[in-house]
Formats: C-alpha cells, structure tokens, sequence
C-alpha cells in the first residue's frame, strides 16, 4: 500500500510560483477580487468559457495573446487555482483591458456568426414565408412578405414633435430674413 499523505504537506517538484506563495509575500499574493474574477460568477462556464472565448482576443489586440498562452501552460490544478486578473498583471497586462478586448472580440464574433446563420437560412425561410402567405388565412404573411420586398410602404412609426415657444416676449432678437438669392450671391463672386 502507497504512503499516507493525507493531512500532511506535500513536496511536489516543479511546484508551479503562481500557486506556492512564500509567507513574506503574502502582500503580493493574486488578487481574489480583480475585475475579471468578479465577472466570471455572471458567466455561465465561469473561469474556462471567459478562456475560450479569450483565444479570439488576439485578432483584435495582438498584445493580449500573452495572457492566454501562459493560462494553457498551466495545469489544470493551476489554472482552477490562479486568478486571470493575477495572470494578467504578471504579464503586464491591464486586466481591465483585457476583459475589454475579450469582450470585444467574443461581440464581433457573435454578430458576425449570427449574421452568417441568418443569410445561410434566408432561402428556406423566405420559402416558408411564401408557402404560408399562398394560403387562404395568410393574409398577415402576404402583408408582412409585401412589405419586406417594398409592394407595399412599411409603417413610419411614432413621430415627435418638439415645439419651443418663447415665454418672454420681451427678449425678441431680430435674425436675417435668410439666405440671399443665387442671383445676387453670384453677383457678389463676379465683383470679386
């Protein structure tokens, strides 16, 4: 049977600095609350999914990229122990715009993906669209497909309209009487 080690301090060799802090540094030990961490407890997939979506932050800030080749150099013991934050700021990174241009990049991503599954579906939904709006009862989708190909005008929405009187009469500033006429502007540039 092995050795008993439970409850007792283990020597590990190649003990990892981020993890194994010395007492006297204590001060400088990773931050439990920097910007990032506080985030991950909103994000479903926590510390790991932030990293994934983080391999997409090099397109926007090449700098950055430093951050996550030393999160996969870590084990995985490691990487559940450190703080991005503290990996951040060994790497001279501000974790603040580190999660700025995660968040950036995961956003163009996203939008650009969703831009692509709508234009690749485009074609059948449109065929559904016209499938229903043949249909006896589909008169919504007749006006709806109409509309959308410009048959018919699309509605305007509200509109605001923002009157501004002037209270104190005694205040009256007299303006131009507006712009002179093409003819006399040319004038003007003739004499000239």
């Amino acid at each position: 049977m092995g050795r008993r080690t439970r409850g007792r301090k283990k020597t590990l060799p190649g003990v990892d600095p981020l993890v194994t802090i010395p007492p006297e540094d204590k001060a400088t030990a990773p931050n439990k609350t920097g910007p990032i961490t506080a985030l991950l407890s909103f994000l479903r997939g926590g510390k790991d999914e932030f990293m994934r979506q983080a391999e997409l932050a090099s397109h926007v800030d090449p700098a950055v990229a430093i951050v996550r080749e030393q999160w996969l150099e870590l084990s995985p013991r490691v990487q559940r122990r450190t703080t991005i934050d503290h990996i951040c700021e060994m790497q001279g990174v501000d974790p603040v715009h580190y999660l700025y241009v995660v968040g950036e990049a995961s956003h163009r991503f996203h939008n650009n993906a969703a831009i692509l599954i709508a234009a690749t579906n485009m074609p059948s939904v449109v065929s559904q669209c016209v499938k229903f709006a043949k249909k006896e009862s589909g008169v919504q989708d007749r006006k709806m497909l109409f509309q959308a190909t410009g048959f018919l005008p699309t509605p305007e929405g509200a509109r605001i309209n923002i009157t501004q009187k002037n209270l104190n009469k005694a205040e009256v500033i007299e303006q131009p009487a507006g712009l002179p006429s093409f003819g006399a502007s040319m004038k003007l540039l003739e004499d000239e």
